[in-house]
């Protein structure tokens, strides 16, 4: 985002850290078993700082969130800050079923001592989706935990409009954030930043980096994938910081067969790719998903060896 795009906070929001560049989402590590792996929690988190990320944020729908126990959740949050040590900001997801139990999660965020909070309007529909007052009311009880918000607006759950995001930013002025992954997302971060920009300290892409460039383009001040390919990622968004939008895509143009897959099978192909690369354990996931077979297996063995990864 460009500085003529970020104003100062208003007075009665909280202190912030600087949030942009490369902000990773672990995925949630599970054992052979199915059992929260600690471990490859902490790994995750080395291995994005190594590879130059400029903060972490967990869990996010990548991270299998939802299949958490509440015990399970706060060990894995509190296992990330402990290895982040504050050697880069950490933002921790709070989206919940409910509004009462997002205000809860940012709380005990805020005690961790998180940096910022992101959260969705409640994902699990009853008879009635939301209306604008209870999305204001959701991100007003969050904001009472005292730490900046980014507000998720996903395809998960209930996505809204430009012109709700627009009531929010008025009547909470801890939201600094937004990461829009609506549908395009290209064109909802464009429509985020020309309308908004100026009230917001950044906008965020997701979608595991794939459209980093068109995002960046459009004034998005970074990204948020999973850790599977964040060296690459990083690599390729300096290089757009440096000398452009032309020399970004060329150097990310080899891994798009990758972000096909990786689009495709989602959350076990990350795991597959943190695994290979030595960062986690298993492969383990708790929600329904595919399985890679034979097949897809050699095939991603072809990619990563075209790309030069291990």
């Amino acid at each position: 985002m460009s500085e003529t795009s970020t104003s100062p906070a208003p007075a009665d929001s909280p202190a912030r850290p600087h949030l942009s560049g490369v902000v990773p989402i672990p995925v949630t590590t599970f054992t052979a078993d199915g059992d929260l792996d600690l471990a490859g929690m902490r790994s995750q988190v080395d291995f994005s700082i190594d590879a130059g990320s400029e903060g972490i944020l967990y869990p996010g729908v990548v991270s299998e969130f939802y299949t958490l126990t509440d015990h399970e959740r706060q060990a894995a949050v509190h296992a990330v800050l402990e290895a982040a040590d504050g050697r880069v900001p950490v933002a921790v997801g709070v989206t919940a079923a409910s509004t009462h139990a997002s205000a809860l999660l940012a709380r005990q965020a805020a005690d961790a001592g998180a940096s910022a909070v992101m959260s969705m309007v409640p994902y699990v529909q009853h008879f009635f989706g939301p209306d604008a007052d209870f999305v204001d009311q959701h991100f007003t009880a969050i904001a009472e935990a005292g730490l900046p918000v980014i507000l998720q607006n996903a395809r998960v759950g209930f996505p809204i409009g430009i012109d709700a995001i627009a009531r929010v930013l008025q009547r909470v002025p801890a939201v600094r954030y937004v990461k829009e992954e609506s549908n395009p997302p290209t064109h909802g971060i464009g429509g985020v930043v020309d309308r908004l920009g100026d009230r917001l300290d950044g906008v965020f892409g997701g979608i595991g980096g794939v459209h980093l460039v068109n995002e960046l383009e459009r004034g998005a001040a970074g990204t948020m994938p999973s850790p599977a390919f964040v060296d690459k990622i990083v690599h390729a968004y300096r290089i757009y910081r440096d000398a452009g939008a032309q020399a970004a895509q060329a150097d990310l143009d080899p891994m798009g067969t990758l972000f096909v897959r990786e689009v495709l099978y989602n959350v076990v192909f990350h795991k597959e790719v943190l695994v290979r690369r030595g960062v986690i354990g298993h492969t383990t996931a708790r929600i329904a998903t595919p399985q890679l077979d034979a097949v897809d297996l050699a095939d991603l063995t072809r990619l990563l060896d075209a790309v030069g990864l291990p």
